[in-house]
């Protein structure tokens, strides 16, 4: 396992947060290319991570190996919450909790790497993981603007009635 690929992540995941002024939506596309852009680097190492996710081969691994991975895990889930975070607060969407959001957008990403990988074990001709994720990040980001124009107004409303 290449630990040196989830370092990778990590630091692609911290560009994204630093640019803290991009709209939730830029955001959330930039978060696609930097798991994209790792993924393309070393697929396999992808595609096992999410196998060792999904079953009990952790618990096979090397406790120091094992500490290694789920810190790097932890780092990467923590900074994209960080990214939701920063975003809902210039966007205004408050009542989403970004730990959620970023579990979310793993789980997403990870399920499909796994899916897709299986088809195209299958049969090659089945290469869909590109336009798949681009899809689902797409209305997974579109649920997020959204949800915030959606508060927007109705914060905008009430403070209206108040007034």
């Amino acid at each position: 396992m290449s630990i040196r690929l989830l370092k990778h992540l990590n630091l692609r995941l911290q560009r994204v947060k630093e640019k803290s002024e991009m709209p939730i939506d830029q955001r959330v596309k930039a978060v696609q290319d930097a798991l994209s852009e790792s993924y393309e680097i070393d697929p396999p190492v992808f595609i096992t991570l999410s196998h060792l996710q999904a079953s009990e081969t952790l618990e096979n691994i090397s406790p120091d190996l094992f500490e290694q991975i789920m810190g790097l895990l932890r780092q990467s889930l923590d900074t994209l919450a960080d990214i939701f975070a920063n975003g809902m607060g210039n966007d205004g969407n408050l009542d989403r909790d970004p730990q959620k959001l970023a579990l979310i957008l793993w789980a997403l990403f990870s399920g499909l790497v796994l899916w897709e990988e299986s088809k195209r074990a299958l049969d090659p001709r089945k290469s869909f993981l590109k336009p798949t994720l681009s899809m689902a990040f797409e209305v997974f980001g579109r649920g997020l603007a959204q949800s915030t124009r959606k508060e927007v107004a109705g914060s905008i409303r009430s403070q209206l009635m108040e007034s």
